[in-house]
């Protein structure tokens, strides 16, 4: 080999590239070398945590709160069934029944039906077949028998307000003497509330005592309906009211009045607002409307605040 030129002939004149092909393999080869174990910037790692051992279960916190969600639905399902099956039990004992309402309610009556219960006093309305009603909101009481028990008396008859205007709002709830700070009845609800009246005579309905809530517009409805009126707090709305206890005692009033039998051979008509009845009865009627109760008391006859 000491005889190889840096090219690789020899002196024999044979031409080998074994030292230059060596040469080349052995550069090559430090060359990569070189890079794999050449010093490199280690790569910053994410900041984790530290792993928190479960002390119940080793699995993760949302399977292990998911396995116990399941475990719980038995349970929660008996849970169910025991209200479901004891809640109305309890409620059939003996001694847990509820205490029957001391009136009931037997009609209702808007202000235009007033005119066709005239046919049924005695025979259907014209253009009404036999037996059908002509009010709106049937009662208890089919139509000539209603009109027959008013004209024998012992009803309570709760009137709304008849129509009002409502684009002027009660402003003052307190001074109800003056009617231009409140809601008051529209030309439609005048007439309304006369033809009241004129259906209620022509039906020989007698009328005993008539009260009225203190706003003007239930003042309003009872004079032109009956001509005479008597104003009490016990109707007036539970707006006015400025306590629980007030709102409270304003819609016992009216149940007393409600369970109380009028004078005998007459009706007694009360003339209120929609809320009152409703929470006192659970009954909401429109402007207009009455509610036609049958008192069930036996008790004293109560005295209206104000009469």
């Amino acid at each position: 080999m000491a005889g190889l030129s840096p090219v690789g002939v020899n002196h024999d004149g044979n031409i080998h590239v074994v030292y230059w092909m060596a040469g080349a393999f052995q550069a090559a080869f430090m060359r990569a070398n070189a890079e794999r174990h050449a010093p490199t910037i280690p790569r910053r790692q994410p900041r984790t945590r530290p792993h928190r051992t479960e002390v119940f279960s080793p699995m993760p916190r949302r399977r292990n709160r998911i396995a116990t969600g399941r475990s719980l639905l038995p349970l929660v399902a008996l849970l169910l069934w025991l209200a479901a099956t004891l809640v109305p039990a309890a409620a059939q004992t003996p001694g847990a029944t509820p205490t029957p309402e001391p009136f009931e309610l037997v009609g209702r009556v808007r202000p235009h039906e007033w005119a066709l219960l005239l046919g049924p006093a005695g025979t259907p309305a014209a253009g009404t077949p036999e037996g059908e009603s002509v009010l709106q909101t049937p009662g208890a009481l089919g139509d000539a028998d209603l009109v027959a028990a008013l004209r024998e008396g012992g009803y309570v008859i709760y009137f709304r307000h008849a129509a009002t205007d409502f684009s002027q709002p009660d402003i003052d709830r307190q001074n109800l003497s003056d009617c231009a700070t409140q809601r008051n009845l529209s030309d439609a609800g005048r007439a309304d509330a006369r033809a009241i009246g004129e259906g209620v005579r022509a039906l020989g309905i007698p009328i005993g005592d008539v009260l009225s809530s203190e706003y003007c517009r239930t003042r309003e409805t009872a004079e032109l309906a009956f001509g005479r009126v008597t104003l009490t707090p016990d109707l007036t709305s539970r707006a006015s009211t400025t306590s629980p206890t007030d709102r409270a005692e304003r819609i016992e009033a009216l149940r007393r009045l409600l369970a109380t039998p009028p004078a005998a051979g007459t009706n007694t008509v009360l003339v209120g607002h929609m809320f009152n009845l409703a929470d006192a009865t659970g009954v909401s009627i429109a402007e207009g409307e009455a509610a036609i109760f049958l008192p069930l008391g036996d008790g004293p006859a109560a005295t209206p605040a104000g009469a």
